[in-house]
């Protein structure tokens, strides 16, 4: 409806995370707690944002407990029938996809769009970038003894496309591309990379 008035949602955030690993010493705890707040803007433009405390209790980190503060922002616009764009941000303690650090602080955003070229077949891009941080004083102690591990970061870039063709009502045929480019400063683990993967299925 074209004459559909502004609404606005506000909301209360309360989460528990429990995030455990193969190696129990890395586990650690976490609680939300924030506000907020849905708006729509318009038929064609949405956002929503959310902001609070997080804090987070590890079992064997020499940091033994952090807190932070996180958010969450969400805006997607449809300017025409056919096509999107949405738009995400986020930062938060996350957990750690690289060894021996038990969480990460993060930060994201990210760029997509839709778009219908016919009925049946629609195109997409997407675009991110993600900074993570990872603090030496979450890495788990020795007996008790904190262990010397160098804080480190890492920023990831991503670019990607997807051609989809839909065969039937619950079946799709896709065409895939995705570029990643990782930049770590972790140099004697040589994680840096380029790397290009197409896909058809």
């Amino acid at each position: 409806d074209p004459m559909m008035e502004k609404v606005t949602g506000l909301l209360v955030d309360a989460r528990y995370q429990s995030v455990e690993y193969a190696t129990q010493s890395r586990d650690f705890e976490s609680v939300y707690a924030g506000l907020g707040v849905e708006q729509v803007f318009s038929p064609k433009l949405l956002g929503s944002l959310r902001g609070g405390y997080q804090y987070v209790d590890y079992a064997e980190a020499a940091t033994g407990d952090d807190s932070n503060p996180y958010g969450d922002l969400s805006l997607t616009w449809l300017p025409a029938s056919k096509v999107r764009f949405s738009l995400v941000g986020s930062y938060s303690i996350d957990e750690s996809t690289l060894l021996p650090y038990a969480s990460q602080e993060r930060a994201r955003i990210g760029l997509s769009m839709g778009y219908d070229l016919t009925q049946k077949i629609s195109l997409y891009l997407a675009g991110s970038y993600t900074d993570s941080q990872y603090d030496g004083g979450t890495v788990p102690t020795v007996d008790g003894e904190a262990v010397a591990v160098p804080d480190a970061t890492e920023n990831w870039g991503t670019i990607s496309t997807r051609l989809t063709y839909q065969v039937t009502l619950r079946n799709w045929l896709e065409l895939s591309y995705r570029h990643t480019d990782l930049d770590s400063d972790l140099v004697a683990q040589q994680r840096s990379y380029s790397r290009n993967v197409g896909g058809l299925g």
